[in-house]
């Protein structure tokens, strides 16, 4: 095991991650990123399509928190809200400092690159050349485990380093947790298949509590072709094409559902419409259909309204070249796109564990029981640079580092124990973590049953003690087991609050409780107790109350 010391670490290179990191590193600490992969790869942010929901172009701030509220359902923290509101436009434009193309439009902003499936990369690319340029040291293709602690702070964090095929820790006078969601938990899912949520994993080790991990977002539209990965389709295709079952019907009119644009306002209802269709056999090749066929330039020309000229232009020639959907309807099924749940920090990005600092999709509060699109890449530019801020005033005294080193020595130790002996051959390994991604998607997915999650939690539990390490000497073994370790945590954590909240709100689909309840209007928070799960329920403010040990 080797050992680093640092002023401020962050763990994770999306967006918020690398904005923490040039916050700290401006503000005058010493600053080390650890990422699961190159500096601004693998993140929800490249992936994302550069879209940023902000008070511009005669959207107000009132407005934003309006629609902000009204998507979450209840479940937003105000204080959150009011935060994003208010900075997103400067913060959004202060990008520019760094070379991101941002352009302003209705209601936010957008930075759109060449490839409409990376369109983020214009966003990850210049940060990460700046982190570089600032002199910002990384580790890459490394999984953080846990967090080190002394007398109730945290000091840093071990883990695993796949290119040293060794165990590493990093003690640091304060931590920034930046590691993103979990959309690797489901078979299908448009996040990078490297998001197992390794944060909330750690979080919940540490003692964490995490909040509503029910709720877990669905985008409606990726392609569904069992032969091609499930890709996110640009939301203005909800908007022009036709979504219809095997019977012609059209389903958006059939559910009733007015929100538009389509894949932005109403993601939860027309996921839920769609899987609902399929439930009854109404589906297509496993999914609906989205017909342009029948889509006239009258339909295209609403599109552009909603979306810009530009910007339909390019998604219309996308859409042909790769489903040639002039001639036929492409078959789409929702994928997973976004946690809303997380580790409660208040507005300030200060966690409930003193120098423990937390931004993006890793934090609870800001987005309630379903996120607005265009919020997620807004809530990693304001608040991803208030955490690194937050990080290096933190940052001061003594690191106690011989006694967090050796904490990390001793837990290196017991889990490489825990790995070794028995090993399960790294095919097995991946055969396990597809039946838990399958098992998540059918069972803990768009729709949701008693009966299912109580047959999910059960399913969990066998697969746990699963993840074995046959070959010491492959570094690729050690991170599919410690992910899969992950994931397995996560799982149970989602799958237990999924069963306590018997009520459908949002993104959380109850087919046995199908209505929303004024009783549930709370948040729910979720705790490893006892070898099992703790769950107890929050008033909404809470998450988000300011921490007093940063006074």
């Amino acid at each position: 095991m080797y050992h680093i010391s640092t002023e401020v670490l962050v763990i994770g290179s999306g967006g918020a991650g690398l904005l923490a990191a040039i916050a700290a590193r401006e503000a005058g600490r010493e600053v080390l990123v650890v990422s699961k992969a190159p500096l601004g790869l693998a993140s929800c942010t490249i992936m994302s399509n550069g879209g940023f929901r902000s008070a511009v172009g005669g959207f107000s701030q009132e407005d934003h928190v309006r629609v902000t509220m009204q998507n979450g359902l209840g479940l937003n923290e105000p204080s959150m809200v009011k935060v994003l509101a208010e900075e997103s436009a400067d913060a959004i434009r202060g990008l520019t400092r760094f070379g991101v193309p941002v352009k302003e439009r209705k209601s936010g902003f957008y930075c759109h690159g060449d490839d409409l499936q990376l369109e983020g990369a214009s966003i990850t690319r210049p940060l990460a050349g700046h982190v570089k340029a600032m002199g910002i040291q990384a580790i890459t293709k490394a999984v953080v485990w846990d967090f080190l602690m002394h007398d109730g702070q945290v000091f840093g964090a071990w883990g695993y380093d796949q290119i040293k095929k060794d165990f590493f820790s990093v003690t640091a006078g304060s931590m920034v947790l930046a590691a993103g969601g979990a959309g690797g938990v489901y078979s299908r899912t448009d996040n990078p298949n490297r998001i197992t949520g390794d944060g909330y994993a750690a979080a919940l080790r540490a003692g964490l509590e995490l909040a509503d991990m029910e709720f877990v977002q669905f985008y409606p539209v990726a392609n569904a072709d069992p032969k091609a990965p499930n890709l996110f389709i640009p939301p203005v295709a909800a908007d022009v094409g036709l979504i219809l079952n095997k019977d012609g019907e059209n389903i958006v009119e059939k559910y009733g559902i007015t929100k538009r644009p389509l894949a932005v306002q109403s993601r939860d209802s027309l996921s839920r419409a769609m899987c609902l269709e399929v439930m009854a056999g109404r589906g297509v090749n496993g999914g609906v259909m989205l017909d342009f066929t029948r889509a006239d330039e009258e339909a295209w020309l609403q599109g552009e309204r909603l979306f810009g000229e530009a910007r339909v232009s390019k998604v219309r020639d996308f859409l042909e070249r790769s489903y040639h959907v002039s001639q036929r309807p492409m078959t789409v099924l929702p994928t997973c796109h976004f946690f809303m749940g997380g580790i409660a920090a208040d507005s300030g990005a200060h966690t409930r564990l003193p120098g423990l600092f937390a931004a993006g999709e890793v934090v609870v509060g800001l987005h309630g029981a379903n996120r607005l699109g265009g919020n997620a890449l807004s809530e990693t530019v304001v608040f991803g640079a208030r955490a690194g801020k937050a990080a290096a005033r933190w940052a001061r005294g003594k690191i106690p580092a011989e006694e967090v080193r050796a904490q990390a020595e001793k837990g290196a130790g017991a889990l490489a124990a825990a790995l070794a002996g028995n090993g399960t051959a790294g095919e097995a390994l991946n055969s396990v973590k597809k039946l838990l991604q399958n098992l998540m998607w059918e069972k803990v997915g768009v729709i949701r049953t008693g009966e299912g999650l109580i047959r999910a939690a059960a399913e969990v539990a066998e697969l746990t003690p699963a993840p074995r390490v046959a070959d010491p000497d492959n570094p690729g073994q050690w991170v599919v087991a410690l992910e899969l370790k992950n994931m397995l945590l996560v799982a149970g954590a989602v799958i237990a609050v999924a069963t306590a909240r018997v009520e459908s709100r949002g993104s959380h689909y109850r087919h046995d409780y199908p209505q929303q309840s004024t009783e549930w209007e709370v948040h729910q928070t979720v705790r490893l107790a006892g070898g099992g799960w703790a769950v107890d329920r929050v008033a909404v403010g809470e998450l988000s109350r300011p921490q007093s040990w940063d006074s």
